[in-house]
């Protein structure tokens, strides 16, 4: 999407997609938001709180060119180094469209699903100032019904949600490096991919918000050096005792602890430093997560990613299981609770149930908004 600030084709086709959500984003009817070459409209105050067509976005595409020094090296190095060029811009793919990645971006600003159809409307240039109709690749998204014992955040369906937030994401992509717009909206991609399937596959909605999470620390602990920090916050005596005599840590021993303390440390890291504070209202304390000592829960949510993963293993039933209702002063439990859990014939500790699965998805979004807010913006050059 950076590209599509910095490089836009003025010669190519405009399109218009429709957004799909079962929220309502506040935004004025017939109002335009307009960021660049992307504007969205309201579809009506008249929609209702169900699942519905909820934006219209208007956008032209990027130049089809991903690396900057592409069309250079084809002019000066001809077909073998234009491709090879081409290749290595790969590593920028993220598989979706605009539309699609402007769905992801207000899914992770608002906190509520959000998906787009793709097209509906096409405009050429020197055609209809309006348009023409395309509906051919048109698809409206799918949310599978569950039942109410099976809802894993209740306070994310028929809502009304305020709009502008989430839109200064977008507003705000030209305004940092292609790096840093491409980390945020790979995050965005997962956490609205998690919210969207958080009721019917919640063990795969784990999978997509730790992803998110992990993307981001990956970077921040590459961009910020943290790994010497890390290290001797996790090895302090061998930290001490391979250090030099200007207390720097080899480059070669960083390389060897950076394949040994591996992505969850990093994600434990990075999660830990962005975390929001409670949610408010709380529950009683024996369902309540201790927000201020979040680093065992992250390590024990990792592991059960890792084992699901890597072995099939999957997620405790307590953490994949609907919430039940609410407290007398409208809280949700933040955890299972302290006793051991059973099911079937099987049983679990509470330092197994970390925490319940909207917990988690409300650390993930604020820990990732955190982060970009940390973010120095500058304007587009």
């Amino acid at each position: 999407m950076w590209q599509l600030f910095r490089q836009p084709d003025a010669e190519a086709d405009g399109f218009e997609f429709v957004l799909y959500s079962d929220s309502v984003p506040l935004l004025a009817p017939g109002e335009p938001h307009a960021a660049g070459p992307l504007t969205v409209w309201s579809t009506g105050p008249d929609a209702g709180l169900g699942f519905g067509a909820r934006l219209v976005l208007r956008a032209w595409p990027a130049s089809p060119v991903d690396d900057p020094g592409a069309s250079e090296a084809f002019t000066e190095g001809g077909e073998r180094q234009f491709l090879a060029v081409m290749q290595k811009s790969a590593q920028w793919w993220l598989g979706e469209a605009v539309d699609e990645e402007v769905a992801a971006l207000l899914s992770l600003g608002m906190g509520i699903r959000m998906r787009s159809g793709s097209i509906t409307r096409r405009f050429t240039a020197g055609g209809d100032p309006a348009g023409s109709p395309e509906w051919h690749n048109h698809l409206v998204p799918v949310l599978p019904a569950v039942p109410d014992h099976l809802v894993q955040i209740h306070f994310i369906r028929g809502i009304e949600t305020p709009f502008a937030l989430a839109w200064k994401l977008v507003q705000e992509v030209p305004r940092v490096s292609a790096t840093e717009a491409f980390v945020l909206v790979r995050a965005a991609i997962q956490y609205a991919e998690a919210l969207w399937v958080v009721d019917s596959d919640p063990q795969l909605a784990w999978l997509r918000l730790v992803t998110a999470l992990e993307g981001v620390a990956v970077h921040v602990q590459a961009e910020a050096n943290l790994l010497p920090d890390l290290i001797r916050k996790q090895f302090p005596h061998t930290a001490d005792a391979v250090q030099g005599a200007d207390g720097e840590i080899p480059p070669k021993v960083l390389s060897e602890f950076d394949n040994l303390l591996g992505a969850g440390a990093r994600f434990t890291e990075f999660t830990t430093r962005f975390a929001p504070g409670a949610y408010d209202p709380r529950p009683p304390v024996e369902f309540q997560v201790d927000f201020d000592n979040l680093g065992p829960r992250l390590k024990k949510i990792y592991d059960h990613r890792s084992k699901l993963l890597h072995e099939g293993h999957p997620f405790p039933p307590m953490l994949v299981a609907g919430i039940p209702e609410r407290f007398d002063n409208g809280a949700w439990a933040e955890q299972p609770g302290d006793t051991v859990h059973l099911t079937g014939s099987a049983g679990w500790s509470p330092q197994d149930l970390p925490m319940h699965l909207w917990t988690f998805a409300h650390i993930a979004q604020s820990a990732i908004l955190n982060w970009w807010r940390s973010v120095p913006k500058s304007d587009p050059t």
